[in-house]
């Protein structure tokens, strides 16, 4: 079914909002190609665009929502929105900044309107030949571990990652996404029911375990900790890294100084956390993955990982499934679980 549109065939958009936020985005919507309308206008949009702060009636959204907030501010735990994607507020005092933060909403938007990417009906996870070079770092242990780096577009790329992954071959599956700590245990719980993936938040101290995902939690980085034997999640209260925190970058070092390898993941968001972090991971001969462009909300941390040359091999994301069970060492044929 197509997307509700307005005049000319525009997306319409539905923007909740203070009156002058609602201004200024309306003005940059119907410059981008956007039909823009109020909540209150009724019928029906292909997206709507809230800002986290002002009152929202869930009850009467029947479109994706785009939720802007503020970094580091906790986002309105009063609202149940069964899909949403979450998108920092830029600093408007820097307008190199606001431009580049304008052009990446308005792709995200394009990406919401048109409906998900979605894997083909009845995909099968099937092994994946290499055809990067050899790691930097020299011959390759089996991985123990997979870490991920997800920020804008992550909650529904992160369902089509775990849909089809077999969880009890895998091992723990550690992810930094970002999102403001309110919505953490929500986003694992829903992606849970969603994909049949155990899903968790991470605790200090936590051991971790085969076939499980663990999101880092709340306000504080994520490292992993350990020996070959057992890894264990260690939370840090360190300033932001990028204006993140958690922090892919913090993730992938600290992955970087365990005794064992792994599969490093980089994926869809705004900015650069990951990039050099992931780089560090391909020098200690961990296996990293990157989100090719096409299948991105928003091509900016695998962009900056590619750049740096941190990434082996760039997949689309109806492949990373297959991509990492390839890394694993582990060859299975077993079909999407939803």
């Amino acid at each position: 079914m197509s997307p509700p549109v307005g005049n000319g065939g525009r997306p319409r958009v539905a923007i909740v909002a203070d009156a002058p936020t609602t201004t200024m985005l309306a003005e940059w919507l119907q410059a981008a190609g956007f039909a823009s309308a109020a909540l209150a206008d009724g019928g029906t949009f292909a997206a709507v665009l809230w800002r986290w702060n002002v009152p929202l009636d869930a009850a009467a959204v029947r479109a994706p929502v785009v939720v802007l907030h503020d970094v580091g501010n906790e986002v309105r735990t009063d609202v149940c929105l069964p899909s949403a994607e979450f998108v920092p507020w830029p600093d408007s005092t820097d307008m190199r900044s606001l431009l580049e933060w304008s052009s990446q909403l308005f792709t995200l938007l394009r990406r919401v309107c048109s409906g998900p990417v979605r894997p083909a009906s009845g995909s099968v996870i099937a092994p994946v030949v290499p055809t990067a070079p050899p790691p930097v770092g020299g011959p390759r242990r089996d991985p123990a571990l997979v870490a991920v780096g997800v920020s804008t577009g992550g909650p529904s790329a992160l369902r089509e990652l775990l849909a089809p992954l077999p969880a009890a071959v895998l091992p723990p599956i550690v992810i930094v996404q970002h999102i403001p700590s309110s919505y953490v245990a929500e986003l694992a719980g829903r992606l849970q029911r969603q994909t049949g993936y155990p899903c968790e938040l991470a605790r200090e101290g936590l051991v971790l375990q085969r076939g499980v995902a663990y999101f880092a939690f709340g306000e504080h980085h994520l490292r992993v900790t350990g020996g070959a034997t057992a890894l264990q999640c260690c939370a840090g209260d360190e300033p932001p890294r990028r204006g993140h925190r958690p922090a892919a970058d913090v993730l992938f070092e600290s992955c970087a100084r365990l005794q064992v390898t792994g599969v490093g993941v980089i994926m869809t968001g705004m900015g650069q956390d990951g990039a050099a972090g992931l780089l560090l991971l391909r020098q200690r001969g961990w296996a990293t993955l990157g989100q090719a462009e096409a299948s991105c909300a928003i091509y900016g941390m695998p962009r900056a990982a590619k750049q740096l040359g941190a990434v082996e091999r760039e997949l689309p994301l109806a492949e990373l499934g297959a991509g990492i069970v390839a890394a694993c060492k582990v060859a299975v044929a077993t079909p999407a679980r939803r």
